[in-house]
């Protein structure tokens, strides 16, 4: 007789097999399934217990970061303005325009100012680098080698130019 290796288990009758499902199904009464469910309630209950305060703490931290970023844009869009004021200022003067005048350029950008003063000096003429009155001269209209009318405005000088 060969080697063969003997299995020390003997062969399980499957009408008695003690380990097949459909044998071992086990009852419940309502009591019991009541009280599984239960536990299990309680046991998820207990695990999210600490799920509003968590959901409120990010709503605040939320909240206090969007109260950040508000203040940031209004900063940004405030110092925004604050520096398209700079340059039209710093192009008014450039332009030689005396400061009691601004005012009527304020609807033009600083771009706009320094073409409109390009349009109006001589060609090879440079900008007046100081306004007209802290030279100590008469406010002259650029490349015009006169001085305005005083019922001349800004606008008319304008639809000159274009």
């Amino acid at each position: 007789m060969p080697d063969e290796p003997t299995d020390p288990t003997p062969p399980v009758d499957p009408a008695t097999d003690p380990t097949d499902p459909a044998k071992t199904e086990k009852t419940y009464t309502r009591s019991d399934m009541d009280r599984i469910i239960a536990a299990e309630v309680r046991k998820a209950t207990e695990r999210y217990a600490d799920y509003d305060d968590l959901k409120a703490a990010a709503d605040a931290t939320k909240s206090e970061t969007q109260k950040t970023l508000d203040a940031l844009a209004k900063e940004r869009d405030d110092l925004t303005k604050e520096l398209s004021v700079s340059k039209r200022e710093a192009a008014l003067i450039k332009a030689g325009i005396p400061e009691d005048e601004w005012d009527e350029f304020a609807e033009f950008s600083a771009t706009q100012i320094g073409k409109i003063a390009a349009k109006l000096a001589k060609p090879g003429e440079e900008k007046p680098s100081e306004p007209a009155q802290q030279r100590g001269r008469e406010r002259l209209v650029p490349g015009s080698g006169k001085a305005p009318d005083k019922e001349t405005s800004v606008e008319e000088l304008v639809k000159d130019l274009f």
